[in-house]
């Protein structure tokens, strides 16, 4: 897939249209500004995506990435596939001046302008896909809460949720810890805006 104009200094970048639309959803429902959430086609792609990317004209808006990839059969493997991606991205673009941070572990923030971080999901170094973060509890649940800066959620009364992902929601919202996620994202009216 070829990333779409950045719109956002916080990208989000995820697997498919699965993951695209789940995120999406969940942004919203937070409230997070500023949060572009982009499919790079598959874990094959995702050199491809970053190389396009650095190369968009506003690519220097971008404060933030974060990149999400599902463990499937190992989550080493896959956050091994994830850093092999970035460095050989950053080999196709160092002509350009622009260039990705490569973190030693998951949900390590690495970098400035920008800063990266990856999740492999469902977390923890488990095997699976964020389809397993909404059959049952994950230790990915308390980092997408932390990244979204799920703790500004309404306190007053408590919500319902419907749908596939319900467990998961519910349990980000009831895990709520931080003001401000790794990523620097902040709830709206949290900061005065």
């Amino acid at each position: 897939m070829t990333p779409d104009a950045i719109r956002g200094e916080v990208q989000l970048l995820v697997e498919g249209n699965d993951e695209r639309n789940f995120f999406a959803a969940f942004t919203e429902h937070l409230q997070l500004p500023n949060v572009e959430i982009q499919a790079f086609g598959g874990k094959d792609r995702l050199r491809e995506f970053l190389e396009t990317l650095a190369g968009a004209t506003d690519f220097k808006q971008v404060k933030r990435i974060g990149i999400v990839r599902d463990a499937d059969a190992s989550a080493d493997a896959a956050f091994r596939s994830v850093q092999t991606s970035l460095r050989n991205a950053n080999a196709g673009i160092r002509s350009s001046g622009a260039e990705f941070p490569v973190p030693d572990r998951p949900e390590q923030l690495v970098g400035e302008q920008p800063a990266l971080s990856v999740m492999v999901l469902p977390g923890d170094g488990q095997a699976g896909m964020l389809e397993t973060c909404c059959a049952g509890p994950s230790p990915a649940t308390t980092w997408i809460a932390a990244s979204t800066g799920s703790s500004n959620a309404p306190r007053s009364r408590e919500p319902t949720f419907d749908g596939p992902t319900r467990l998961v929601r519910e349990r980000i919202w009831r895990r709520r810890r931080t003001r401000t996620c790794r990523w620097g994202w902040r709830r709206r009216g949290t900061d005065g805006t």
